[in-house]
């Protein structure tokens, strides 16, 4: 589609819808500029005219997108439960092979890092989730830490099913 744009008592044109986002973007063209194609009966704000395209007035693409602090976030975490399940695993069998009792500093310790840990693998799927619905240029960040933290979880969840 042809797009006539009127500018200062001048008529510039025709562009093509693509074209004109890319004179938008430069600052070549304004949104207060006038526009009109065929099937319009007057001129129309540019605005007006291209949020018909869908193209609206920030449609030009980033050169790049930045990173999701969310999909690091839920990334980090991930990393991090993943060390905490193997470290608290390890105390809870040192502390049990020595006839610790469930009631000694040592063990509430341990649960008390159990539940943290669950509680960080939730946070960081909530995060992880989050970051899916941005648009970001690490979204690998973001799945591999939702399938981590999960995993994780769904692991805890068959051991103390055990």
């Amino acid at each position: 589609m042809q797009i006539y744009v009127r500018r200062n008592e001048q008529t510039l044109g025709p562009y093509m819808p693509a074209e004109l986002r890319t004179r938008l973007a430069s600052g070549e063209l304004g949104a207060d500029d006038f526009a009109w194609h065929d099937g319009l009966v007057d001129w129309q704000p540019l605005s007006e005219v291209l949020s018909a395209f869908s193209l609206g007035l920030h449609a030009a693409p980033s050169a790049t997108l930045r990173p999701s602090g969310f999909g690091k976030a839920s990334f980090i975490i991930a990393l991090a439960g993943g060390v905490a399940w193997i470290a608290i695993t390890i105390a809870a069998g040192v502390a049990d092979s020595k006839g610790t009792s469930d009631s000694s500093p040592v063990m509430m310790i341990v649960g008390c890092a159990f539940l943290l840990n669950i509680v960080a693998n939730l946070a960081g799927m909530v995060l992880g989730i989050i970051a899916l619905t941005k648009p970001a240029s690490n979204k690998w960040m973001a799945v591999t830490g939702l399938v981590v933290n999960f995993t994780e979880l769904a692991g805890v969840g068959f051991l103390v099913r055990s």
